[in-house]
């Protein structure tokens, strides 16, 4: 099942076998590999993928290099509880 492979890439995250800068570059990749079929098998689950998690790893900058004046998450521990809280709702769905 699509939501499950999704779902298992963030748990990887969360339990540390990623680090914060790698999934916020890989996730929204993995995403799109799974988006097509994750619209037709779970929309609601995909539209939180689409406008919150994948917003969440485009805001996630420790170095803040690009986009200076964009509002952007800074902490890695931030941007874990904030990626925990989209997780927890995703499971629901």
């Amino acid at each position: 099942m699509n939501t499950t492979a999704v779902l298992k890439k963030i748990k990887s995250f969360l339990k540390g076998e990623i680090n914060a800068e790698d999934f916020s570059y890989d996730f929204p990749v993995t995403y799109s590999f799974y988006a097509k079929r994750l619209d037709i098998e779970n929309p609601a689950f995909s539209r939180l993928m689409e406008e919150e998690l994948k917003a969440l790893c485009r805001a996630y900058d420790p170095f803040d290099y690009y986009n200076m004046d964009a509002e952007k998450i800074h902490s890695e521990a931030e941007f874990t509880e904030a990626v925990r809280a989209v997780y927890e709702k995703a499971k629901t769905l």
